[in-house]
C-alpha cells in the first residue's frame, strides 16, 4: 500500500478513520470481515483497511458471495476478488448461491438476505467481531428518497446506520464521486455490475434520474443534506427507543412459547409507542427463532397488529411477516414464529389430527412445529427451575416421555382433583385457536388415555407425595 496519497485520497482516508473512531467500529485486536463484491465501494473499503491495518491494529478477512444471478460472469468476478485479496495479504472466503425459483421474494431481495446470512455464517466461522460493508453517502441519499417515496416512519427515514450490531459502514460519509476518484488515484480496477445501469428497480431510477435532477435544479449539495438529515433522524430514533425501553419493562415479556405484550398497558400508550412495542416484540422473536429476514415489520403490519390488540376479538390473529403472527388472548397479545410446515388451527374446537413425539431423555428432540424439546433429569427434592423450564414429577426412568396434542376426554390431575383439560383451558381463557397446537407431556404406558403430567398453558400436574424423580422440560423456538 505504498501508493502516493493525493488530496482526495487523504480526504477519503480521514473520513474512513473518523467514522471508525467516532462510532467505535473497530479498534486494536478487532477481527474485521470485509464484504467485497469487486465494485468500487467494496474494493475501496478493503484497500483502506489494508492501508491502515497496522495503524488500526485490526485483523482482516474478506468474503465474497456469488449470487448466481449473472451466470459465469459473477462466478469469474468472485474468483477475481479472491485473487486480489490474496495479493493484498487478506484471506478470502467465497460462497455461491443458486437463486430458488419460488421464494416469494424478488431475486434482489432474496439475494440480499442470502448475502446477509452468508456473511454472518462466515463471521462466526472465522471468530470475527464485525462485518464491514461498503455503503457510501450516495447510497444513504438514495435510501432516504426511496423510503420517503414508498412511505416510512422514523426508523426507515433514518436510513442506513453507520454501526448496527455487528455491521459497520466506514464509508457512509464518503461520496460516490470521491470513491471513484480514489480508485483512479490508487490504481484500482473495480469490476462493474451492468445491472446497476438499468432502470428496472426503484433505487436505480432514483440514482440515475430523480437524484441528479434534484441536485441540478434544486440543491447541488443534496447528498450531504440528506446525510445530515439521516444523522438527525437516527439521533431522534435513539431517543424514541429509550422511551420504548421504559414501556417495555412493564408491557413486554419473553415467555417460553413466544413474546407477550400486556393489553392493559398497551391500550394506554400513544400510538407511536404501541408501534414501537410491536416492532420490539417482533425483533425479540426474530432473535429467538434465528430467522434470516428484515428486522422491522412495515407500517401495514404494525397497523394490523394494533387493530387486533385494540379492537379484535379474543382468539383472533394477525399476520406480521414471514410466518410471524400475533395472537390475541384475553389479557395479552402474543407473538409466535410459525414454521412453514406448521398447521394453523382453523379456529374451530374440533379434535386435532393425532401427533405424538417420543422424547430423548436426556437430550433434545425436534418437534413438527419447528420447536425443540430439551429434557434432563433431576433426583431428590424438587429443584428450582431455570427461566423457561418446567419441573415435572415423573414415575420412573423406565417410563419414556412423549409429547402429543390433545385427545377427546383428556384430563389432568390438579389440586382438588382431576379435571377435563378442555374445561380447564376454557376457564383459564386459553384462546381456542391455540388448544389444538399446545403440547401435552404424557405417560405412554397408560393406554389410549395416557396420564397427562404436564400441559402447555397449564403446567405440571399435581405431584405425588414422596416424589423423587423429576423431568425438567424446556421448549425451544
Amino acid at each position: 500500500m505504498s501508493t502516493p496519497i493525493t488530496q482526495n485520497t487523504d480526504r477519503v482516508s480521514r473520513a474512513f478513520l473518523d467514522a471508525l473512531r467516532e462510532y467505535r467500529m473497530a479498534g486494536p485486536g478487532t477481527a474485521v470481515l470485509v464484504a467485497v463484491s469487486g465494485g468500487p465501494d467494496s474494493l475501496t473499503l478493503l484497500h483502506l483497511f489494508c492501508r491502515w491495518r497496522e495503524t488500526l491494529g485490526v485483523k482482516l478477512h474478506a468474503a465474497c458471495l456469488d449470487h448466481g444471478l449473472r451466470g459465469d460472469v459473477s462466478r469469474e468476478e468472485s474468483l477475481w476478488v479472491k485473487a486480489v485479496c490474496e495479493s493484498w495479504g487478506v484471506p478470502c472466503t467465497l460462497g455461491r448461491w443458486e437463486a430458488p425459483s419460488h421464494s416469494g421474494l424478488s431475486p434482489q431481495d432474496a439475494a440480499r438476505r442470502e448475502r446477509r446470512a452468508f456473511l454472518l455464517k462466515t463471521l462466526e466461522e472465522i471468530g470475527g467481531h464485525c462485518v464491514a460493508q461498503g455503503h457510501q453517502a450516495d447510497d444513504q441519499a438514495e435510501t432516504l428518497l426511496m423510503r420517503l417515496i414508498q412511505g416510512s416512519g422514523l426508523q426507515g427515514l433514518g436510513g442506513i446506520r453507520p454501526k448496527e450490531g455487528v455491521w459497520i459502514r466506514p464509508l457512509l460519509f464518503v461520496s460516490r464521486a470521491a470513491i471513484e476518484a480514489y480508485c483512479l488515484e490508487n490504481g484500482l480496477r473495480p469490476r462493474r455490475d451492468l445491472s446497476n445501469d438499468r432502470n428496472d428497480y426503484l433505487r436505480n431510477r432514483i440514482r440515475h434520474g430523480i437524484l441528479p435532477a434534484i441536485r441540478a435544479e434544486l440543491n447541488p449539495g443534496l447528498v450531504e443534506t440528506l446525510g445530515r438529515t439521516a444523522v438527525v433522524l437516527q439521533d431522534d430514533r435513539r431517543w424514541f427507543e429509550s422511551c420504548v425501553d421504559r414501556e417495555a419493562e412493564a408491557a413486554l415479556s419473553a415467555e417460553p412459547d413466544g413474546i407477550r405484550i400486556k393489553l392493559d398497558v398497551f391500550g394506554g400508550l400513544h400510538p407511536s409507542l404501541q408501534r414501537g412495542l410491536i416492532r420490539r416484540a417482533f425483533r425479540m422473536l426474530l432473535d429467538r427463532s434465528r430467522r434470516n429476514m428484515d428486522s422491522v415489520p412495515g407500517m401495514a403490519a404494525c397497523e394490523r397488529v394494533r387493530e387486533l390488540a385494540l379492537h379484535g376479538r379474543g382468539g383472533g390473529t394477525a399476520e406480521i411477516s414471514g410466518g410471524m403472527r400475533a395472537y390475541k388472548a384475553y389479557e395479552y397479545l402474543e407473538f409466535r414464529a410459525e414454521p412453514g410446515t406448521a398447521r394453523l388451527d382453523s379456529g374451530t374446537d374440533e379434535d386435532p389430527e393425532e401427533t405424538a413425539v417420543p422424547l430423548a431423555a436426556p437430550g433434545v428432540t425436534d418437534l413438527p412445529d419447528g420447536r425443540r424439546a430439551a429434557v434432563r433429569w433431576a433426583f431428590g427434592p424438587k429443584p428450582a427451575p431455570a427461566p423457561g423450564e418446567w419441573v415435572i414429577p415423573w414415575p420412573s426412568l423406565d417410563v419414556p416421555p412423549v409429547l402429543r396434542h390433545r385427545r377427546p376426554g383428556d384430563r389432568i390431575r390438579l389440586r382438588g382433583g382431576s379435571r377435563k383439560l378442555k374445561k380447564y383451558w376454557i376457564g383459564q381463557k386459553v384462546p381456542r385457536l391455540w388448544r389444538s397446537r399446545l403440547w401435552l407431556l404424557t405417560d405412554p404406558e397408560a393406554g389410549a388415555r395416557s396420564q397427562i403430567r404436564w400441559a402447555e398453558g397449564v403446567g405440571a400436574a399435581d405431584q405425588e407425595i414422596g416424589q423423587e424423580i423429576w423431568l425438567i422440560l424446556q421448549l425451544l423456538i
